[in-house]
């Protein structure tokens, strides 16, 4: 195939005379490939030769200024012909044609967007020519917010719907549902870049308006537990399972209002002025994001996350990052958010907090959390959040399972009712209501006993009936009386 090629055009390589050598071809051990994710192109993320720096810099001016000049006018007439169902399109090939596209353009613009000067001069540009030209250097205001509003276009309740109506078909096409999720990642990006950013109170407007009709609205059009329900082992790439992953972690972050949300003047005058907003943002206040969590936290879900830690050793630090964030977060989704008690105070197993984290009580994590502790090579500071974490659970398991034996044979099985079960293990399967009534009367069998140590003291040794005890508490109060007097 080389020497085809190079007979065909002899004269394409003579700027690099060892490109025009055939070279065999090799093959590639997957074991050892990084899955870095559809958003994640060939541009912007890794160190290239100077034939692929100058390509780099080459597509990233082609990208920028296709952004600049043909983004949102291509985009608007493209939505227009979805909209009106135009005969011209092949809604099944060509959606997915647009996605691919849109995705490319968004990614691009949040690489170069998180990128210092210094990262992009050193991925873009061209060491050995002299006059080199920097394409990775910070926009001027005025540029960067061209870009933004081009991008703007796609975020709309359209797009959204338009992305989102590959998730409900049937049957399902395993690459169609890749690249859709792959594109609804971005889209998820970009809206949490313009919900949380305080430079520009107007695009966290649209932000709080769009987060409105996808998630807090009485018939939400979001479809992330649906999305995740999809997914199958052996029918989907480990591409979409990473997509799948990060896509539940930034939706989460993208929740978590009280954690993000900045006041600011200008925001509060603006809520003052429009009523509606006012309502959407404490809609976004007043969010369930437990029970959102309670929502997605299946066995199935939880067994997706631990297939793609499986693979840490090759995973993109980011993708490990995700499944130890999403585990995390079920150790902190309470299920009886009501509980007067702290996780610092001492407090009986009746009233104890009860989380999510016995769903990572079964043999597959356990076994993949024992790998990952013995594994010599990991042992580094890349891997520390996964190594605690891992620590942590192995912990807390041995812990409970000290005092509740039942719990190694609850690991060996998936547990049908995965709330329910959460609840029973630290109360020993015993109802909160019943342990607390025996807790009590454990305290007051206790205090007789003292009680009845501190009368053997006495002379005559006896413990004095209740009507005794009730008339020395009135000779009591009267001496009280008479002191105060």
């Amino acid at each position: 195939k080389g020497a085809s090629q190079f007979a065909n055009n002899a004269f394409q390589h003579l700027h690099d005379p060892l490109a025009s050598i055939p070279q065999p071809a090799r093959k590639r051990d997957r074991r050892k490939i990084v899955c870095t994710g559809s958003s994640e192109g060939s541009f912007l993320h890794k160190t290239v030769s100077h034939i692929g720096r100058k390509a780099n810099r080459c597509l990233f001016e082609f990208g920028e200024t296709f952004m600049r000049h043909c983004y949102k006018v291509f985009l608007i007439n493209l939505k227009m012909e979805f909209r009106t169902e135009s005969a011209r399109l092949d809604t099944s090939s060509d959606k997915i044609v647009l996605f691919r596209i849109v995705q490319f353009f968004m990614a691009l613009r949040r690489h170069t967007r998180a990128f210092k000067p210094t990262q992009a001069a050193k991925i873009l540009s061209l060491e050995s020519e002299e006059n080199s030209v920097v394409a990775g250097e910070q926009d001027s205001a005025d540029e960067s917010e061209v870009l933004e509003q081009a991008l703007l276009v796609t975020m709309d309740k359209f797009s959204f719907s338009l992305v989102l109506q590959v998730t409900e078909e049937q049957p399902i096409r395993p690459k169609a549902l890749e690249h859709a999720t792959g594109l609804l990642l971005e889209m998820s990006h970009l809206l949490f870049y313009h919900r949380y950013n305080p430079t520009n109170t107007v695009t966290q407007m649209i932000g709080m308006a769009l987060m409105d009709v996808l998630f807090y609205a009485k018939e939400p059009i979001g479809r992330l537990a649906e999305l995740l329900k999809s997914w199958e082992p052996a029918t989907h790439s480990r591409m979409h399972l990473a997509n799948l992953v990060e896509l539940t972690d930034v939706t989460l972050d993208l929740l978590d209002v009280r954690r993000h949300e900045a006041e600011s003047d200008n925001q509060a005058k603006l809520l003052a002025e429009d009523k509606e907003l006012a309502k959407k943002k404490e809609a976004g206040l007043d969010f369930d994001l437990d029970g959102f969590v309670k929502k997605i936290a299946t066995n199935k879900i939880v067994s997706m996350h631990a297939h793609l830690l499986q693979l840490y050793a090759t995973n993109d630090k980011r993708h490990n990052t995700c499944c130890i964030a999403f585990f995390r977060r079920l150790c902190m989704t309470r299920l009886n958010p009501d509980s007067p008690f702290d996780d610092t105070d001492e407090k009986p197993k009746a009233q104890a907090i009860v989380t999510l984290e016995p769903l990572l009580y079964n043999v597959p994590i356990l076994t993949l959390l024992a790998k990952i502790l013995n594994d010599l090579s990991i042992q580094t500071s890349e891997f520390e959040e996964v190594l605690s974490f891992a620590k942590m659970i192995v912990r807390h398991f041995g812990k409970i399972a000290s005092s509740n034996p039942v719990l190694y044979v609850e690991a060996l099985f998936q547990q049908p009712h995965a709330l329910h079960f959460c609840e029973k293990v630290l109360t020993h399967y015993i109802e909160p209501e019943t342990l607390q009534a025996l807790y009590a009367g454990k305290q007051g069998a206790e205090t007789d006993a003292a009680d009845d140590a501190t009368w053997a003291s006495t002379k005559d040794g006896k413990r004095p009936s209740s009507a005794d005890r009730a008339a020395a508490a009135e000779e009591d109060e009267e001496e009280e009386e008479e002191e105060e007097g």
